[in-house]
């Protein structure tokens, strides 16, 4: 054999093997990716679910069952919200909007990005009469957050989405509780 024809061969080898390394590691980039979008659409455990489901079989239109829970700085918690359309065929959608916050010695705290704390989905859901919904409010405490209880509204509107809230039930609400 020629010497030119194994030295073209050698560099074809090593560039198929570096091709084959680069796609391994844009397959493995793209897992972490799509792993870390799992993560934030965790769903909500069974636990909450039957809870939920109690109380929307007790009468309730809007459930938000264990709705104060103890929160680290740094960490989140996920809430379920739950809803039973007792109308006729109609769009729901949710809003969280921050109502208040102390501090230890429940004095009034003021913090500007409360909201951006919040992680819900903001579509619109339609449901038929007797229909019901699940979904999930994730709450992210930053680590720079002072110690206290916090506060959220959690609305159920129906129809679409408008800067005033056409109030499907009674505002329910969530409390964080910082240590």
């Amino acid at each position: 054999m020629k010497r030119g024809a194994i030295e073209l061969s050698a560099s074809f080898l090593v560039t198929i093997l570096i091709a084959i390394v680069m796609l391994g590691l844009g397959i493995l980039f793209l897992r972490q990716l799509f792993s870390g979008a799992e993560d934030i659409r965790q769903d909500i455990d069974v636990q909450t679910e039957s809870q939920i489901e109690a109380l929307l079989n007790q009468g309730q239109q809007v459930a938000v069952p264990f709705n104060s829970q103890t929160v680290l700085r740094g960490k989140d918690h996920l809430f379920g919200v739950g809803i039973v359309n007792i109308l006729d065929k109609g769009t729901f959608y949710m809003r969280v909007r921050t109502a208040t916050a102390v501090d230890k010695e429940g004095k009034l705290l003021t913090r500007s990005d409360q909201e951006s704390w919040v992680r819900y989905d903001v579509g619109i859901v339609t449901l038929e009469k007797n229909e019901r919904h699940a979904t999930q409010v994730r709450v992210n405490v930053p680590s720079d957050t002072v110690i206290g209880t916090y506060v959220f509204n959690v609305e159920i509107c129906k129809g679409s989405p408008s800067a005033t809230c056409n109030r499907y039930d009674s505002v329910k609400k969530i409390y964080i509780i910082v240590p």
